[in-house]
């Protein structure tokens, strides 16, 4: 059972250093139809240290206006 840390404004980060991991994949849906499947490059990095974190992160008081 690894317990997440956090590195460099990323709260979801473990070490997989010893471990092997299937990275899920993550689909955005947009509208008209639109699929975009993320490469696991996008969904997992490794800042150092065995670290991998998830590549998503609060964004403050940012917000993106939608339709």
């Amino acid at each position: 059972n690894t317990q997440p840390t956090s590195s460099g404004g990323f709260d979801t980060c473990y070490d997989l250093s010893s471990s092997s991991v299937d990275v899920p994949t993550i689909t955005l849906h947009f509208d008209g139809s639109v699929d975009l499947d993320l490469p696991k490059e996008n969904i997992l990095f490794s800042p150092g240290s065995g670290l991998s974190c998830l590549a998503f992160s609060t964004s403050g008081s940012l917000s993106l206006p939608f339709s």
